[in-house]
Formats: C-alpha cells, structure tokens, sequence
C-alpha cells in the first residue's frame, strides 16, 4: 500500500450459527500489517482496528456488510478479518448456553482506492481466468490477449487490484478478437466482459 493514500474497504459477514460456536460478539473487523500472522502467531490485541463494527452480530441468515476508509500509515502487505480487541472491550451475546466461541463467514472482501467500486462491490466470479462461456488467452501474456466467446461481447473493461478502472470499450465485438494491453505494467488485472446474458470477471497476467 502506498503511505498516505487513502483506501476503501468492506466485506460481509454471517453468523455461522454452529451450535459449538455460540457466542455472537461485536468489535469483528480488519487490519493491516506488514508482517504475516497464523493461527499459530495471531496478531496482537491492541484494541484498535482500521475498521469494525459496534454492532453485535446475530443474524445466521443474512449477510452484514461492514464497510469503511482510512489512509495507510504504512507500507502494508496483508490483510487479517477478526476480533481485535480484548475481552473487556468486546461484547457478547450467548446464542447458546455453556460456550465460549464466535465463528462467522467471510465474504466479498474489497480494499480500493475507488469509493464508489467499494460501495458497489459485488465480488468476482470465475476468477481462476476462464468462464463456462468466455475464454482469453494466451495468458499469462506479454500484453496481447486473444478473447473467445460463443456469444457476442459489448462491453469489456480492465480493473486493477486495486478496484480501480483503467479502460473500458463498448462495441458490437466479433465472436473472437484481440486486445493490446502493452501500455500497462507488468502484474494481474480484472478483466471485466458483459453480454447479453451476463458479466465475467477474467484474472489476466501480464508478464514481459
């Protein structure tokens, strides 16, 4: 991450609802650090996060989605979801009696410099590079990327990792075509393509 920067982030959370974990607490949020942690070196509680919620996370049935900015301090390289405050500072409610534990599902975690493509965020599909319909190659690729569709494509674009969008073209493309993308730097882009029927979201290489 860039110092100084300012950074958009969100995910959504679910109660897992699992009878061996029925504690719901509140405090459950994000961080970010520049060196990495496991289960077996957890982070330290320091009963602060980037972002977390107040609210105290019940609900085994419908997604809570848990959003917020900040600008980076440091040079940040990973990401951890959890509790990052200490007992005292955490509240709880007792789904069922006799346990101690909270587990909750992630999903859809976004971290951009683009607030509106935070808030918009719906998470990507097909991310391994290909779809059941569309296909791009070869890939990785030096920066030409042949795509192949058995539908007409209308309108692609390329997104950073960031979420940020760096082109977006519209047209009536043909079955099978090409896209030139040797202006941009090395490292993994999204490559966004919409038809009539549906959007995918490609990973693409570009290696040199």
């Amino acid at each position: 991450m860039i110092i100084g920067q300012k950074y958009f982030v969100s995910f959504y959370a679910v109660n897992s609802g699992k009878y061996n974990f029925s504690i719901a607490n509140n405090k459950l949020g994000l961080n970010l650090y520049t060196v990495a942690f496991d289960s077996c070196c957890p982070p330290p509680l320091l009963n602060t996060a980037k972002l977390y919620t107040d609210s105290i996370l019940t609900d085994t049935l419908n997604w809570t989605k848990i959003s917020g900015s900040f600008i980076a301090d440091s040079a940040y390289q990973y990401l951890c979801i959890s509790n990052f405050f200490d007992d005292a500072s955490t509240d709880t409610i007792e789904l069922y009696p006799f346990y101690s534990n909270g587990y909750y599902y992630i999903d859809d975690v976004c971290l951009s410099t683009d607030s509106i493509y935070n808030e918009t965020w719906t998470g990507l599909n097909n991310l391994e590079g290909t779809s059941p319909t569309i296909s791009i190659f070869p890939n990785p690729t030096s920066g030409f990327f042949t795509i192949e569709s058995p539908i007409p494509i209308f309108r692609y674009s390329l997104i950073n990792m960031n979420g940020q969008l760096l082109a977006e073209h519209s047209s009536n493309f043909n079955l099978k075509f090409q896209i030139d993308l040797t202006e941009y730097p090395n490292g993994i882009y999204i490559l966004r393509i919409q038809t009539k029927f549906n959007v995918s979201n490609l990973k693409i290489i570009l290696a040199n």
